[in-house]
């Protein structure tokens, strides 16, 4: 019987250890796309904006480096709690200066630890969204991110004019990746929709917690 009975906690093991593989293989895959779909998007974006090859360049090179930088992010394991400020400058960094997007800034506020990697994919997924087939394609806009305190609860904001973003709507895993920002932690809440004139999706989670 404690033969069985190991054997079957070690298997159980494995299919545990498999589907983790098996997550992160399918969010590596669709990260690699999503960054060669921005990659595409920004190309055809600086260049309706510039002139010369040489500002070509030069404007390219800095958001390639900002994109770069943005992937540092995303994949840093060691987080501690971070700035929510400065979060969101890294998430964003690659789509910014964009007159499209307006980040209107709130009180200072932090992002606990374990909500850090989970909200910045998050943000670059509505970003990536957006540049690519969204309310950003064409540099048109509106897109505004914004952050306030409710009652010791951080309320973040992404409203977005709804211009032709079918192709996102509610499916696919970049959804999944929005809508489990906070990995359904005690006290916190992800409202992703698509109404008629935006997409909207706000992340609300404790200022207050004891882990």
């Amino acid at each position: 019987a404690w033969v069985v009975g190991l054997g079957r906690l070690v298997l159980d093991q494995v299919v545990v250890n498999e589907a983790e593989r098996a997550l992160s293989a399918r969010e590596s895959v669709h990260r690699i796309k999503n960054v060669i779909a921005i990659v595409q998007a920004l190309a055809a974006k600086i260049a309706r904006e510039v002139s010369t090859p040489e500002e070509y360049k030069q404007v390219i090179t800095k958001r390639l480096e900002a994109l770069g930088a943005a992937q540092n992010v995303l994949i840093k394991e060691d987080w501690s709690d971070a700035d929510l400020k400065q979060m969101i400058e890294s998430a964003l960094a690659p789509f910014l200066p964009n007159p499209g997007l307006a980040v209107k800034a709130g009180p200072d506020m932090m992002v606990p630890a374990r909500h850090v990697n989970g909200l910045c994919m998050a943000l670059y997924e509505l970003s990536s969204n957006a540049m690519k087939y969204g309310a950003l394609a064409n540099g048109e806009g509106p897109v505004s991110l914004s952050w306030r305190c409710e009652d010791d609860v951080c309320v973040l904001e992404w409203r977005e004019a709804r211009r032709h973003h079918a192709a996102a709507e509610n499916s696919g895993f970049g959804s999944v990746l929005i809508k489990t920002a906070l990995s359904n932690a005690p006290d916190t809440h992800v409202n992703y929709e698509f109404t008629q004139k935006e997409v909207v999706a706000v992340f609300r989670w404790p200022t207050k917690t004891d882990a």
